[in-house]
C-alpha cells in the first residue's frame, strides 16, 4: 500500500520493486488528489505492466492486509 501518489510515493514503488526483483503484483494507492492518482496509475502501468494498481478510498482500506505500507504524504 502506498499512501500518497506524488514523487515520494512513486519512488517508493520503484524502490520496493527493485529490492524484490519486480515481485510486487498489486499496489494499493490512496491520495486526496484524483489527478495525482491517475498520473501514478499511468506511470506505473508503463513501467511495471505486471503490477496491478488498485485505488483505495482511505488509508485504512489501503493498508488493511498489505504486506508493505509506505507512507509518503
Amino acid at each position: 500500500a502506498i499512501i500518497g501518489a506524488g514523487a515520494q510515493g512513486y519512488t517508493s514503488l520503484e524502490a520496493v520493486q527493485c529490492a524484490l526483483n519486480g515481485a510486487i503484483e498489486e499496489v494499493r494507492i490512496v491520495d486526496l488528489n484524483p489527478r495525482m492518482i491517475e498520473k501514478y496509475k499511468a506511470r506505473a502501468a508503463a513501467e511495471f505492466p505486471k503490477t496491478k494498481v488498485v485505488v483505495k478510498n482511505s488509508i485504512q482500506e489501503a493498508a488493511t492486509g498489505a504486506d508493505i505500507v509506505a507512507c509518503c504524504a
